[in-house]
């Protein structure tokens, strides 16, 4: 055999042929549809068989295939869109072997979207088949629940999925809205469903689920992938805004939903606390869609050009971009959605990044460095150009969008930074900038290729050239090898990197090149004179007499003759500012010097600023001595020599001139002067003197010899000066200080002091000179005098801070802190009474402190006790303790307020306790209020401490009357404040508290209920009832169920679990930051109660078992004895006795018998929780049931045994139930005939007492022979009748009591007068009778009592119904008459009208009469009513007069009012007059109507008699001219005017309005004066247009007015001012 037939085959080739990859392989090529030969290679490769055998043989559950152009398989889905997939699934997670391949394996076929395939198989598969009731019939009602719970929300998470899938947001419905789908809209309510809370609980959980995620929708902002570090373009922000205005229109089209608003009107039928939220975000969903259609509409209109810019080449972007900004202009000026900087930032970053992006593809990152480098510098030009268009067009449009924004009013402008739009932008415009110098450099750097030098040096200098042309190609090399993009902006540090070798490169050739030149830049490269003249460097000047150097020297000789130029004219420019200064007195001085040493100091210093440099200069123009500019500037320099000699010696000579005259001047001068206004003292010696020995000192200096006599003299006495001037000063010093120190108070202390010192100062003032000889005694005597007055005053300054120092101490530290001073400690309140104390006995010793510096002050002042000027001193040193103990109380009440503060960092300050005591939860202090010993009063009582303190001092001034300082604190509103701020958050931590003590009454349970009554309630009914149970039904009505040992495990279980909860409670909470609260008393209460109430069932259970044990042992004893005496015939005792026995065993063998497996398992019980029972207990439980079986054998032994004498018994009881049936029917006879049946029974309570009797005697010996029957086994008939006749006998009983006492109520009301009936009460109380009677049995509504009682008590009700009404205040003597007509009884109406009176009337049958005449009466009531309101209205209405202005003619002044409450009243008394109830008051109604048209007539009239008399008044009276042109017709005027007048004189004298218009003949008087007028008018109108035609024609201005207000013109011709206002408008 060859080597290769030997060789075994590959891994491969075996792999391929294991039967479990076959048979997977064969299902891939079948369901996948692909070619063997794709999984002949993926079996080929080593990855993929570890994949299959590790899912053949390792717990792999899963394996995905996908094809597409090569087989692929994971463990785990994976998304590949468009390619089909292929599960394996393993039944079973047992390895895969050869032989059960085929029947563990699992294929399908996956859809290509995994969340639409599991949407539809939620949908169509599990939840249809996991919500079928039917499904769940074998399941608990727990697990029923929980899985349709569960269901609902997998459905609802892969809705709301497979919705974010498709840019939708689903708002998930629940399958609890099926019930609500079926019924209409307006048909749904709360109570329609099954269960109301379930459904309001799934309703509510969805509008909870809804919320979150439309909030979650409605904040998504298009920045997002900005702010995560993506650069999108304007599309994203276009596409935003489209797919938020479908997903928002999605939602609330789905809100809109019939099905969804069911739900919201569920919401609020049922008063949820979700309505107002879910009603507040509908309105931000309908808000929010409108901004996204707004934004989305004009967003839009951004699409086609930056389409344009998209696709159009980057060189032609140049004329689209103004158009790009003039749209968002728009969009910004009419989106008022949009119109947000952070809105327009995002939209113009993107603007950025689209340019950014555009610039990048224009320039090909990937070919920059490789490209040609004078093509790639120009689209770098280009790019640059461009981008600087971005942001000049940027800034444009910012400016006009400022300049819209002024003129429409509107303050929205694009005041942000331009940094949060350009930062990208500039760091892309920095790298292309960057990288434009690059290329620059390079296409410079290119050049050396070509340059050669000639010359000496010009060898080395070409060879210098080509070494850096190497380096520059090796560099070029270098980066363009690189793999890298030169336009990432995060690869700054290595194209810094390259950049930094490239510019030291070319400072390398720079050096290079130059390198000839270094010397003469190092000689003339200075920037000015100084450094330019250096010529110290030089060392030997002959060498610039050669032609090469002084060719190469001589450009730089002008350069410094320039410089040397400019050095002299600023130099002479600053002495002529100098002289211009010195002219107007504000010449530049140097520090510290007078006026002619300053002026001589600068000379020199100019003088020398041009002297060095000219030594200097004068080296070189000793070679260069040529040209027209060094002369001049030789010139310059010897004139400005010039004009420094001159100015020295001006200086000089004006100073000598003058110092004899400042000398003698200023020495006369009087020792000091006083300020005239502030009255202070200062030293009278002159600054000129003092300047004057500074510049003897300073000529001397410059050994100046021909210094003036007088300024030397006056330096001699230098010292004695000096000497005089420093006491002066100190005794100015000392007399300011207490003039500007003391105070008022203390002015007025000092007064005489100050008088005398102000005496000696005089002499000072006017007389003492600095030439006088003996001022120096008197400087003393009087410094002394004044020094020791200022020391006495400062003392008591002195004793004054030292008491102001003593009330900060008070301040130092609050009255309470916390213990040991610490943060972290409470409130230290155990010793409150010692700290108290001590702060207290501190503050009186400060007190007498303070009383004693007070009176050594005195003593200092030397101030009389009683004077007026000592107490208005005690008054402002008592204002100061005042402010003292204002800064200690409310430094005090400032600890409680911060320490109050809320802050998570802050200790609690003060504590309580909460207890258990007896049935409630207490504080320790108590929360309450009103308690004497409770929190609140102990924070009070704490900052009562704190006020208190300022009682402990005495009163500093006494004679105010008042001992201490304690009122003035209570009056200060500040420290109120402080302490109202402090007791207001006390409250509200108290109610905050009170708050969290309702936590624990969820188990108030436990401490309030009863729980003997609780056990006693679970022993009978298996729970405890409920309130709810007990008022429905009743105790007696539940059927009793007495507990299993599960319930009674689960109620001990109830209670070691809340032992537990309990017992993680928290052991305090701190509230509002300050207040904590320690649980652990309340707890520690609550978990013994909970150990009680498990130990009360745990002992029920050992006392069940204890007694029940004990109980049959001893039954059994008693039973076994009993069944063993002898039974002889006759003996009937003895017989009685055995069947006794026989019957207690046949009762009880039943439960006996299940007796003890029960107790067994509570046995079992109590030993699960470690309660062990007695021994005694565990042995009888095991012999019990023997002996229990032992006893019930000999039982049935004796029952056969005394069966013959049973059998005897039982015919003796059956003849007696014969005979006692006669009895019954006996008994029932008499109780039909004797019983008190009829309403009109006498003596019902005796009859009724006999009938009882005798049925009690039936029920004894009823209950005998059942006895009898029950012992011999006898069946005993059921006489029915018995309990019938007994619940009859309580029936009539029942129904006599209530017939009797209806009698009596109704006999106590008949004699209550009519007037006083309380109807309502007696109603109530009739109907509470009517009540109980239908409670009673239906068998009493038969009978002859109970239909009289229902009669009698319905026509009282009709009865008390018509009394109700007649009571009506509307009521009458007529409308009495009335009634009584209508029901035939004579009845008179008095005071002592009863309500048996009304009764007899028998109202019940005329309850329509009295309905009608009643209602009758109320109209009528009414009617007189409105007719005095009118009466009274016009007996008070009066007319108002006003004088006419020019006659005083009383004038009526028309009232609106007057005139439309007379209408008023007219159209209601016509409406009342066609009323059927007006009758009465018939001639009333008339009589107001006459009046008030009367009225109406008279007044209509006489406003239109006036009026017309006031026009003709103003007419002809009121113009002279108008008189004297138409005479005939004012003399005719005079007649109606004084007609007129006596009416009015006389009307005046009448007020009343009905009054004065129904006078007689006033209505004739007044229709003559107005037929009077009317033909005055007629006749004079054509006199007056004639009138009138003329003044027009006298002034034509006239023909522009209107007759009317010319004639009022006319006539107001004496008042300019009236006259005035119709000219000005009309002319």
């Amino acid at each position: 055999m060859s080597e290769e037939e030997e060789a075994p085959p590959p891994p491969e080739s075996r792999f391929s042929e294991d039967p479990r990859a076959k048979f997977v392989g064969q299902k891939v090529v079948q369901v996948l549809r692909v070619r063997a030969e794709l999984w002949d290679r993926f079996c080929s490769e080593e990855q993929n068989q570890n994949l299959l055998s590790d899912f053949f043989e390792n717990p792999v559950r899963l394996m995905i295939f996908s094809a597409s152009s090569v087989l692929t398989a994971a463990t785990e889905v994976c998304s590949l869109p468009g390619s089909r997939c292929l599960y394996v699934l393993k039944k079973e997670n047992v390895p895969v072997l050869s032989e059960n391949c085929r029947n563990v394996l699992l294929f399908g076929l996956l859809s290509p979207s995994l969340l639409t395939q599991l949407s539809n198989s939620v949908d169509k598969v599990c939840l249809p088949l996991l919500s079928n009731k039917k499904n769940h019939l074998t399941w608990p009602s727990a697990i029923s629940q929980d899985v349709t719970r569960h269901v609902e929300t997998l459905s609802s998470k892969v809705t709301v999925v497979n919705g974010q899938i498709h840019g939708r947001t689903v708002l998930p419905v629940t399958a609890v809205t099926e019930r609500l789908e079926r019924r209409p809209a307006a048909d749904v309510r709360l109570q329609d469903c099954h269960d109301g809370r379930t459904v309001m609980h799934a309703i509510e959980s969805m509008v909870i689920n809804w919320t979150h995620l439309i909030q979650k929708v409605l904040k998504e902002d298009s920045a997002e992938l900005i702010l995560k570090g993506l650069n999108p373009g304007p599309s994203a922000e276009l596409h935003f805004w489209r797919s938020r205005k479908r997903n928002i229109q999605n939602i609330y089209d789905q809100i809109q939903s019939p099905e969804i608003q069911k739900m919201v009107r569920i919401l609020e039928a049922a008063d949820s606390s979700y309505f107002p939220s879910f009603k507040a975000l509908t309105e931000e969903v309908s808000d929010a869609l409108q901004k996204a259609r707004d934004v989305d509409l004009h967003l839009q209109q951004l699409q086609p050009l930056l389409f344009h810019v998209e696709e159009v080449e980057f060189p032609s972007l140049h004329p689209l971009i103004r158009p790009l900004f003039h749209l968002v202009f728009l969009v910004w000026t009419h989106c008022s959605s949009y119109r947000a900087p952070a809105r327009i930032v995002v939209l113009l970053q993107e603007l950025c990044n689209l340019i950014i992006q555009q610039a990048s593809s224009y320039l090909r990152a990937e070919e920059l460095l490789r490209g040609d480098t004078e093509e790639t510098l120009e689209k770098l030009q280009v790019v640059l150009k461009l981008l600087t268009c971005f942001k000049e067009s940027f800034h444009a449009y910012r400016g006009r969008v400022s300049v819209w924004a002024g003129t429409g009013g509107v303050n929205s402008c694009w005041d942000f930074p331009s940094a949060l739009v350009f930062t990208r932008f500039d760091s892309f415009l920095a790298r292309v900038l960057l990288l434009e110098d690059l290329f620059s450099a390079m296409l410079e750097l290119q050049k050396l290729e070509k340059l050669i030098f000639g010359g000496v040096k010009g060898r080395t200098f070409t060879e210098q050239v080509s070494l850096l042309l190497s380096e520059f190609q090796q560099l070029c090399k270098g980066i363009t090898d690189k793999d890298y993009d030169p336009l990432d902006l995060t690869s700054q540090a290595v194209l810094g990197s390259e950049r930094c070798l490239w510019f030291s490169l070319s400072r390398s050739l720079r050096r290079t090149v130059s390198s000839s030149e270094r010397r003469w830049q190092v000689t003339t490269g200075g920037s000015g004179i100084s450094s330019a003249l250096r010529v110290e460097t030089v060392q030997d000047w002959s060498q610039f007499t050669r032609g090469l150097v002084k060719d190469s020297f001589t450009p730089s000789l002008a350069r410094l003759v320039r410089l040397f130029g400019d050095e002299l004219e600023s130099c002479k420019r600053l002495f002529d500012l100098q002289l211009q200064q010195r002219r107007r007195g504000q010449a530049l001085l140097c520090k510290n010097m007078s006026a002619m040493s300053g002026a001589l100091k600068w000379a020199k210093m100019l003088r020398a600023r041009i002297q060095a440099p000219w030594e200097n200069f004068r080296l070189v123009l000793d070679v260069f001595t040529e040209g027209a500019a060094v002369e001049l500037v030789q010139h310059q320099y010897r004139e400005m020599s010039t004009l420094l000699d001159e100015f020295e010696e001006e200086v000089y000579s004006d100073w000598c001139g003058n110092v004899e005259q400042i000398c003698q001047l200023n020495l006369d001068q009087p020792l000091i002067r006083r300020d005239s206004d502030t009255g202070l003292l200062s030293v009278n010696f002159n600054q000129e003197l003092l300047a004057i020995l500074r510049d003897v000192r300073h000529l001397q200096m410059l050994e100046r010899v021909d210094i003036p006599s007088a300024a030397m003299e006056v330096y001699e006495r230098r010292d004695s000066f000096l000497t005089c001037i420093s006491s002066l000063q100190l005794l100015v010093q000392a007399y300011n200080k207490v003039r500007q120190t003391a105070v008022d108070v203390e002015v007025s202390l000092m007064t005489a002091d100050l008088v005398a010192i102000d005496q000696q100062l005089h002499r000072a003032e006017t007389e003492l000179t600095w030439q006088h000889q003996g001022c120096w005694s008197y400087i003393s005597q009087v410094m002394d005098r004044v020094c020791r007055l200022e020391r006495r005053i400062q003392r008591a300054k002195d004793n004054v801070e030292m008491i102001q120092e003593l009330m900060k101490g008070w301040s130092k530290q609050p009255m309470f802190c916390r213990k040991d001073s610490k943060k972290d400690t409470l409130l230290m309140l155990e010793d409150r009474a010692g700290r108290v104390a001590k702060r207290y006995s501190s503050v009186r010793r400060d007190g007498e402190t303070i009383h004693r510096l007070l009176q050594e002050n005195r003593d200092l002042f030397g101030a009389e006790g009683g004077s007026e000027a000592w107490q208005d001193y005690v008054e402002y040193v008592d204002e100061m303790v005042v402010e003292g103990f204002f800064s200690a109380v409310s430094h005090s009440l400032e600890f409680f307020v911060d320490n109050m503060e809320v802050s998570v960092r802050r200790s609690p300050l003060l504590e309580a306790q909460i207890e258990l005591s007896s049935s409630e939860i207490v504080f320790r202090p108590s929360m309450d209020p009103h308690a004497g010993d409770g929190f609140y009063e102990l924070v009070e009582g704490l900052l009562a401490d704190v006020f208190k303190m300022s009682a402990q001092v005495k009163r500093v001034a006494p004679h105010l009357d008042m001992e201490d300082y304690q009122d003035d604190m209570d009056d200060m509103l500040d420290l109120l404040d402080l302490r109202q701020e402090v007791m207001e958050r006390v409250s509200d931590v108290v109610r905050r508290v009170s708050q969290y003590r309702s936590t624990f009454e969820r188990y108030s349970h436990l401490w309030l209920d009863e729980r003997a009554e609780f056990l006693r309630q679970f022993l009978l009914y298996g729970q405890s009832l409920t309130a709810e149970d007990v008022e429905a039904y009743g105790e007696d009505a539940l059927p009793e169920a007495p507990p299993t040992t599960d319930q009674f495990k689960q109620q001990i279980d109830h209670y070691e679990e809340l032992y537990v909860e309990v017992g993680r409670l928290e052991d305090g909470r701190v509230f509002e930051g300050w207040f904590k609260v320690d649980t652990r008393p309340f707890k520690m209460s609550l978990l013994n109660t909970i150990k009680k109430w498990s130990w009360m069932f745990k002992e029920h259970l050992v006392s069940y078992v204890t007694d029940n044990v004990a109980e049959l042992e001893e039954f059994i004893v008693r039973a076994d004895s009993g069944l063993r005496e002898p039974v002889r015939g006759g003996d009937r005792q003895a017989l009685l006795q055995v069947m006794g026995c026989l019957l207690a065993i046949r009762d009880r063998q039943s439960s006996t018998d299940q007796l003890f497996e029960p107790l067994r398992a509570v046995v079992s019980l109590l030993e699960q929780y470690g309660e062990a029972l007695p021994e005694n207990i565990y042995l009888q439980l095991e012999e019990l049931p023997e002996r229990w079986s032992s006893v019930k054998k000999l039982a049935w032994t004796v029952k056969h045994e005394v069966a013959p004498l049973q059998n005897t018994e039982v015919a003796v009881i059956r003849r007696k139930y014969g005979a006692f049936e006669v009895k019954l029917s006996q008994f029932e006879e008499r109780f039909r005939t004797e019983a008190p049946l009829q309403y009109s029974a006498e003596n019902p309570y005796s009859q009724l007492d006999k009938c009882y009797s005798e049925l009690v005697t039936l029920e004894l010996e009823l209950a005998e022979l059942q006895e009898s029957c029950k012992l011999f086994e006898v069946s005993s008939p059921d006489f029915r009748q018995l309990r019938q006749w007994r619940r009859e006998i309580s029936t009539l009983k029942q129904l006599w009591d209530l017939l009797l006492c209806a009698q009596s109520r109704i006999a106590g009301w008949a004699l209550t007068a009519w007037r006083e009936i309380n109807v309502d009460e007696m109603d109530a109380e009739l109907r509470r009778f009517a009540k109980e009677m239908q409670v009673l049995d239906k068998e009493a509504r038969g009978w002859a009592v109970f239909m009289g009682l229902d009669c009698r008590l319905r026509d009282l009700l009709t009865s008390l119904r018509a009394v109700a009404e007649l009571q009506n205040r509307a009521m009458r003597d007529r409308h009495w008459t009335q009634l009584v007509k209508a029901t035939g009884v004579d009845l008179t109406l008095t005071e002592r009208t009863t309500l048996a009176d009304l009764l007899a009337l028998q109202l019940h049958m005329y309850e329509e009469e009295v309905h009608s005449t009643v209602a009758r009466a109320v109209k009528e009531m009414a009617i007189e009513k409105l007719l005095g309101e009118i009466s009274q209205t016009w007996a008070l209405m009066e007319f108002a007069y006003e004088e006419h202005f020019r006659t005083c003619t009383p004038l009526l002044k028309c009232d609106d009012e007057l005139i439309e409450r007379l209408e008023e009243h007219q159209v209601q008394l016509q409406v009342m007059s066609q009323m059927k109830q007006v009758e009465f008051f018939h001639g009333q109604v008339q009589v107001l109507q006459t009046r008030l048209a009367q009225a109406e007539s008279v007044l209509m009239l006489w406003l239109e008699v006036q009026r017309s008399w006031a026009h003709l008044e103003s007419v002809f009276m009121g113009s002279d001219d108008i008189q004297h042109q138409l005479p005939a017709d004012t003399l005719q005027f005079h007649s109606i005017n004084s007609d007129f007048k006596d009416l009015m004189f006389k009307s005046s004298e009448t007020k009343n309005v009905i009054s004065a218009t129904n006078r007689p003949h006033l209505l004739e008087t007044l229709e003559d004066l107005q037929m009077r007028f009317a033909k005055k008018l007629a006749v004079c109108e054509k006199a007056l247009a004639k009138y009138l035609e003329s003044k027009r024609i006298a002034f034509p201005r006239f023909y522009f007015i209107s007759s009317a207000d010319l004639l009022d013109i006319l006539s107001k011709g004496s008042q300019p001012k009236q006259t005035a206002v119709f000219i000005s408008l009309r002319c």
